[in-house]
Formats: structure tokens, sequence, C-alpha cells
């Protein structure tokens, strides 16, 4: 049964980059996917191919926008875009490896999770900026779609950050979302609930 009074989220992670296989910095740097998003990015238009969805949106970037896309290769619905949806700034840290960044945020590792949510490290985006910017367009489309089921592709880290802001899972000991992974969740533009959580794993 549809409940009249709340929008329904699919967010899903983009498809692979050659700067995600190669364990660099992306941030929003405007990096292309490669080949293997094609067969993530069918995977999960196949995992999704039974939902109805009545508006897309992406991030800007063309890793998500192109993977929203593919979800929606024999769907008639237009990808709308928006900045918001963006991941994370990193600022000068993109294009490095994370090997080449990571003794650079070691001090993180002192801070609580409250504090961690406000730390930046030179001109990089806090988590809570970035969070906040992703609970802004849920909250604004929320309000235009009760009763709607809505597709959003967007980025891991705004991802993480949007679970840790609904008390799942830690800032400090982060889990990580696969390519196309997704979460699943309902808005009034108040409350949020969250239904599901699919492609969130530990790494090493």
């Amino acid at each position: 049964m549809i409940d009249k009074q709340l929008a329904t989220f699919y967010i899903v992670r983009h498809g692979e980059t050659d700067w995600n296989a190669e364990h660099r910095v992306q941030g929003q740097t405007d990096v292309a996917l490669n080949a293997m998003e094609e067969v993530q990015a069918r995977e999960a238009g196949a995992l999704l191919e039974n939902i109805h969805f009545d508006a897309a949106y992406s991030s800007d970037l063309v890793r998500a926008r192109r993977t929203a896309e593919m979800i929606l290769l024999d769907r008639e619905l237009e990808v709308r875009t928006s900045k918001l949806l963006r991941e994370q700034n990193f600022g000068k840290f993109e294009g490095n490896l994370w090997s080449e960044t990571s003794h650079l945020f070691d001090e993180r590792k002192k801070l609580s999770e409250e504090e961690l949510l406000y730390h930046k490290v030179a001109d990089e985006e806090s988590h809570f900026e970035v969070s906040t910017r992703l609970f802004t367009f849920l909250r604004e489309v929320s309000v235009i779609s009760s009763g709607q089921t809505i597709l959003i592709v967007s980025h891991g880290g705004i991802m993480r950050y949007l679970l840790v802001r609904l008390g799942v899972g830690s800032l400090k000991k982060p889990k990580f979302f696969k390519n196309t992974g997704y979460i699943k969740l309902r808005s009034d533009g108040v409350e949020f609930f969250l239904d599901e959580v699919n492609g969130l794993e530990e790494r090493d």
C-alpha cells in the first residue's frame, strides 16, 4: 500500500570510475565512468526494475548523471541534476592517492564523533556541510512529491554521512558503499524513515 503522506527515495551510488579503481581522492572532480560502470549500472537497473519511479534526480557530476541515465535506460523519465547532490569537496586533495593523503587526516583519530562532524582539513567541506546539502534537497523534494517514488543517483561519501546523521554507522569506524549500492528511505519533509541499506561494506 502506498503511503500518500510520504515520498519514497532510492538513493544510489554512481558506477565505477578509473579514480575509484586507482583509489584516488575524487570529490567534486568531474571524472567519467569506466568500462565496469555499464555492467554495474545494468545490475542496478535490474535490481530496481520492478520499482516505478515518478521522478529522477542526480548529482550534476557526469559519473552520477550517466549512471542514472543507464538505470533508466528503458524508461521515459528525464534525469534532473542538482549541485546539492555532489560528493564532498576535498579541495586540494582531489586527484591524489588516498594512501598519499591519509597521514594528513591522522589528527581525526583523536576527535569525538561530534567533533568529526564539523572538522575540516584545509579547504575541504565538513561532513556536516555535505550531509546538510543532501538533507536540504530531500526535504524540498519530499514536500512536492508526497506519495511518489524518487530515484536519486549521488555519491558514496554523502550517502554515508546521511546514514550517520540518521543514527546509523559511525564517522570513527566508517563503512563504505559499493558502486551502485543504495539507500531506501521515506520522508514527509520533516521526519525520515530508513527502510533499507544495500551494498554497505567494511574495508581493511
